[in-house]
This record gives C-alpha cells, structure tokens and sequence, in this order.
C-alpha cells in the first residue's frame, strides 16, 4: 500500500507541474526512467525484455489511464540514452540486446488505455 501511495504522490506532482507547463502555452515532457535509481545498473526487473514480456502491464495502464483522465496533450519520452551503458535498459546490456526481438504480447500502452483497446 505504502508504494502505491508513493506512486499516486508522484503523479500528484508530475501533473501539478504539467498543469504549470500548460499554463505558459507549451507541451509537458515526461521522461519515463523504468529503473529504481538507487539500486545500480543490474537490474533484471526493469529490462526491456521484462517490460516487453508485460511483467509492468499494470503500471502501464495505471500511469496511461491518470494522464488520460488529465486530458491534455503530453509527450512520453520512454528509456532515453538506450546507447550508453549506466542503464538496465541500454543496448550494452546483453538482456537488452536479446529483448530487441521480444514480441509484444498485450502490453498497454496510452493510446490504447484512451481507445479501451489492447496492443
């Protein structure tokens, strides 16, 4: 309970701060990092094959369906700097390079939370 909490904080203040961007005629940015920063680079769970094979499904659709009920224009920038090596999701990664041929297999995404279907 105490990290869904934490989670709905954050999207709280990622829209609030949205709502400020907005406000100044412009469209937000949201970079999404799928890593917990403070445990290093090696980390199994947030590998794109891991995020490929769904196991973050319903993040996914939690975080699709707050910003559809925002209701404005937003700009997703998903695992920046996949060219490095200080990511779990950089193509360094040996996992990651594997993941490049995962097929999606029903993860959500946000155009299909707004659309009610899946990809």
């Amino acid at each position: 309970m105490r990290r869904l909490l934490r989670a709905v904080v954050v999207v709280a203040v990622i829209i609030a701060s949205a709502d400020l961007v907005v406000g100044r005629g412009a469209t937000p940015l949201l970079t999404w990092e799928p890593w917990n920063s403070a445990a290093g680079v090696n980390q199994p769970t947030y590998r794109l094959s891991a995020i490929a094979n769904g196991t973050h499904d319903a993040l996914v659709r939690r975080w699709a369906t707050q910003i559809k009920a925002w209701g404005k224009p937003l700009m997703l920038r998903f695992a920046h700097e996949m060219n490095g090596n200080w990511y779990p999701w950089s193509e360094a990664s040996t996992a990651t390079r594997r993941a490049s041929t995962c097929p999606r297999t029903g993860a959500s995404s946000p155009s299909s939370a707004r659309s009610g279907s899946r990809t």
